[in-house]
Formats: C-alpha cells, sequence, structure tokens
C-alpha cells in the first residue's frame, strides 16, 4: 500500500516542486508565481491522495482488500503527510513574498498544507473527483483571503488591525474546516461506497426531462459532434468561469474602496494565470480519465482533424474565458485592474498566457492519465519552460545582440541596432513557431495510446533546442 501510494503521489509531488524551485527569488517574474503555484500544488496534492484511485479505476479494488479501512487511511496519510511537510518547508525558503504576502506570516504556508491534509480528500471523495477536489480546495483558501481582508476593512480603518484580523479569520476558517475535513474525510472513507465507472468531474447535462429516452439517437455532421464532445469536456472550466464571474460582480456590489482594487485584481491575475492551464489539461487528459481515447481513434474521422478540433477548441476557450472574459467584467468597474489598463489584449504577455501556456498544457495532457495529474504536470512544465525561458533564452539574445554588434563595427558596416527585443512584439513570430511546434509533437503523442519516455525526452530537447535557436536568431536580427 505504501510502495503504491509513493508511485501514485511521486510525480504530482515532483512537478510542484519543480515548479516552487523554478520561482525562487531572483528569477523574475516567476518568482511571483511562487504563491500561487505553492496553493495549487498543494490543494492538487492532497486531492489526488485519493483522486487517483479514481482516475485509475481503482476505487473498487482498495476497497474490497481484505485489510481494515483504518490501516489503508492511515497508509494514505502517511504517505501524503511527509511530501505536504517537504513541499511546506522548500516553499519557506523559494518562495517571494510581497509586502502584502508577509502579513499572513507562518498562515500562508501553514493553512494550505492542513487543507492539503484533510480538505482535499474529503471533498475528492464527496465529488468523487480529484479536479473538482483540488478547484474546491484552492477556492476554499483563496476564499477565506480574500473575504477576511473584505470583512477586516469594512470593521478597521487602521492598517495594522486589517492585517491581524484577516489573518485570524484565514485561521479560523481554514483551520477550523481542516479540523471538519479530519473528521469527515475519514466517515467518508470508512463508508464509501464503490462508483459504478469514472464518470466526468462535472456534467452540466446529466439531468433530463421526465420520461426522457436515455438512449436518444440523432445524425449530426461529424465535426459538429466532435466539437460538442469538446465543449463538454470542458464543463469544469465554464463552472470555474461562473465562481470567477460570481466573485468579480459581488466585489463590484461591496465598493470596499481601495480593497475593491487589491481583491479583483488578485482575483483576474490568478484566474487568468490558472484558466489556460485548466482547459489544455481538460482537453486530454478527462478523455484518458474516461478511457475513451482509443475508441475515439477508431472513429472514421482523421486523428489529425480530431486534434485540430480539440486545440481550437482549448485554446479558443482559453482565450475566451482567460482574456475576453475579465475584460469585459473589469472595463466597467471603477477599478485599476491591470487587465483594464494599457496591457490590452493582444500584447506579448497576453499572447503568451493562453497560447504559451495552452500549448504546454495541451501536451502535457497528452501525457497523463486524468485531468488533476495533466494540470499539475503542466504547472511544473510552464513553470519550468519559463525559467529556461528567462534564464538561458534571454541571455543568449543579449549575446547574440552584442557581439553581432561588434563584428558589424569590426567590418565597418552599420551598428545601430535596437536593444534586446525582450518585451517587443518580434517575440509573436517565435511564440507562433513554439505554438506549432509543441501543438504538433502533442499529436504524435495523441495519435498512439503508449507514452514512451525517449519520445518525451526528444520532445522536450526539440522544444528547447528551438528556443535557443529563436533567441540567437532574435538577437542576431535586432543588432543587424
Amino acid at each position: 500500500m505504501i510502495e503504491k501510494e509513493l508511485r501514485a503521489l511521486l510525480p504530482a509531488w515532483t512537478a510542484c516542486a519543480v515548479a516552487l524551485v523554478a520561482s525562487a527569488r531572483g528569477v523574475y517574474p516567476l518568482n511571483y508565481l511562487g504563491v500561487p503555484a505553492y496553493l495549487i500544488g498543494m490543494a492538487a496534492l492532497g486531492a489526488f491522495a485519493m483522486g487517483h484511485e479514481y482516475a485509475y479505476g481503482t476505487v473498487g479494488l482498495v476497497l474490497a482488500l481484505p485489510v481494515p479501512r483504518w490501516r489503508i487511511w492511515t497508509a494514505k496519510m502517511a504517505v501524503l503527510l511527509p511530501m505536504v511537510a517537504a513541499l511546506t518547508v522548500l516553499a519557506t525558503f523559494a518562495v517571494h513574498l510581497d509586502t502584502g504576502d508577509r502579513t499572513f506570516g507562518a498562515a500562508l504556508f501553514l493553512l494550505p498544507a492542513l487543507a492539503a491534509l484533510f480538505i482535499a480528500p474529503w471533498l475528492t471523495m464527496v465529488s468523487r473527483s480529484a479536479l473538482a477536489g483540488t478547484i474546491f480546495t484552492m477556492s476554499i483558501v483563496g476564499g477565506s483571503m480574500a473575504f477576511g481582508e473584505w470583512i477586516g476593512m469594512a470593521r478597521h480603518a487602521v492598517t495594522k488591525e486589517v492585517d491581524a484580523f484577516r489573518v485570524a479569520f484565514l485561521w479560523w476558517t481554514v483551520g477550523g474546516l481542516s479540523l471538519v475535513g479530519a473528521i469527515a474525510g475519514w466517515r467518508t472513507f470508512a463508508r464509501l461506497e464503490m462508483a459504478d465507472a469514472r464518470g466526468a468531474d462535472v456534467d452540466l447535462l446529466a439531468v433530463r426531462p421526465a420520461g426522457a429516452a436515455s438512449t436518444t439517437v440523432r445524425r449530426a455532421h461529424p465535426l459538429v459532434a466532435l466539437v460538442w464532445k469538446e465543449l463538454r469536456l470542458q464543463q469544469l472550466a465554464f463552472v470555474v468561469a461562473a465562481f470567477y464571474t460570481v466573485s468579480i460582480l459581488a466585489v463590484a456590489l461591496l465598493r470596499a474602496g481601495d480593497t475593491t482594487i487589491d481583491i479583483a485584481s488578485v482575483l483576474s491575475t490568478f484566474y487568468m494565470l490558472f484558466m489556460p492551464a485548466l482547459t489544455g489539461s481538460l482537453a486530454g487528459g478527462e478523455e484518458r480519465q474516461f478511457a475513451t481515447h482509443d475508441s475515439q481513434l477508431l472513429l472514421p474521422v482523421k486523428a489529425s482533424t480530431q486534434w485540430i478540433v480539440k486545440t481550437a477548441i482549448a485554446i479558443g476557450l482559453s482565450y475566451t474565458l482567460a482574456v475576453l472574459l475579465p475584460f469585459v467584467l473589469t472595463r466597467w468597474m471603477p477599478m485599476r485592474v491591470w487587465i483594464s489598463g494599457p496591457v490590452g489584449l493582444f500584447t506579448p504577455q497576453v499572447l503568451v498566457a493562453t497560447l504559451g501556456y495552452g500549448a504546454i498544457s495541451l501536451y502535457v495532457s497528452t501525457l497523463a492519465r486524468s485531468g488533476v495529474s495533466a494540470l499539475m504536470y503542466s504547472i511544473g512544465a510552464i513553470v519550468g519552460v519559463g525559467y529556461f525561458t528567462i534564464r538561458i533564452a534571454l541571455g543568449l539574445v543579449d549575446e547574440a545582440f552584442l557581439r553581432t554588434r561588434q563584428l558589424t563595427q569590426l567590418t565597418g558596416g552599420h551598428a545601430g541596432g535596437h536593444p534586446p527585443p525582450h518585451s517587443d512584439m518580434i517575440w509573436a513570430l517565435p511564440l507562433g513557431g513554439f505554438v506549432l511546434v509543441v501543438l504538433w509533437l502533442a499529436l504524435t503523442n495523441y495519435r498512439y495510446e503508449d507514452r514512451g519516455p525517449t519520445r518525451v525526452v526528444l520532445h522536450a530537447a526539440v522544444v528547447l533546442a528551438l528556443i535557443a535557436v529563436s533567441a540567437v536568431t532574435m538577437g542576431v536580427v535586432s543588432a543587424l
């Protein structure tokens, strides 16, 4: 049992650890993603402690073991506890804290750990989904932070008193729910029964009218059927978007001065970074969780056509939900939220967040067995690629720029080049090539059921080489 749990949780733990190390202090701007990566990683790790049984369809086998259930539950907690503790210690050294984060003190690290140990497994068993358990756990921790700040600003006018109140509120809410989850989690597991089958994380169309036939077959164009199928896979993304919309509207109605600005800015930034990874993870991970990937490839439709439809829906939804929706919601609000400011909708930053993150998560989803594992690995891959780009690729741009200018001056040529284009729209060209290459490599994974490590390593080498070559080329072109 211990060995099985280690094999199931170690990849997710590694992905979270990679994300925390890559976001260590001094790696700008990844250092500001440390807190979101820690919160997501903790929630996902705790949810996956029970969720991997649902993802792999082994709930019935675990419940049928000829041992007391308390021993199974103890074994799961014995594996989860040191992993959570190790990530907590790593986060205290690796995560960069700004002024607002420092006011939470130890609560910022300890309470997500408690939620991962007790709340996430409980909510996963209640929802029978690791991804839903992750989302709900993140909502509890993040919502407690935002709601405590609003109540504190409404009750106190002194900043120190507000800080003290929101920290106390966070301890009472998350700590209290962790105590409830510790008791309710064990009781739920003790009474747990096997689910009939692996189902969707969210099924908004599950309720049928009375008397409606459950096996009604309707003729539809193959492409229309594929689009409808992909939209059904993305139902959890629509639920998260609905939660975000309600939160922003509530913040707008509360109008608590500068606190409203801070809460809306944090929600919008976190949501925009999270949604592209979620839509890409659901696109491929959910098909494998439903065990429908093989049968999908047997349909009389080309695999490339299926992949084009899947990619278009995932990236289109990513841009619509992660960029257009926050822009519309914050545009009319009296707040200085960064998405409604000069950043705009088509800048390199927004393109990276939607196209780049979406392409990486789509590729990772072709390797994962479920949506939550794809989400965890996507976060690690996104931060890892960002670390490589910032630390190595941008250094290659500067080096190629300076050497080309020196060579041009020595040969008597014109050397009035512009500064290295770190934030210029010229990044759109290599970004487009990066997205196309990653999606093409993902198609090679999508065509087959096997996911050999040799192919994955080769794909990683191709992507990193592409980034390096693009960086050198851009430095040379800019210098000339």
